[in-house]
């Protein structure tokens, strides 16, 4: 698996949830603890969703290729 597509996807994951939740979250009257959970909440299961895909055809294309 490459590094450079998984770095700025990690990079673009971050940024989207980091907006999301300073949009729709409330950083002055939650404590920090809320704020970090809620961020790895949204956070990780993007991570899923999106790197899946990346790692999936970085292991078959070649598979692929070879036959």
């Amino acid at each position: 698996m490459s590094i450079i597509p998984l770095a700025v996807d990690i990079a673009a994951i971050f940024c989207i949830i980091a907006c999301l939740h300073y949009y729709y979250g409330n950083w002055k009257k939650h404590h920090v603890i809320v704020t970090v959970a809620t961020f790895l909440s949204w956070f990780l299961p993007s991570m899923i969703i999106f790197v899946l895909p990346i790692d999936v055809s970085s292991v078959s294309l070649p598979l692929f290729l070879s036959t």
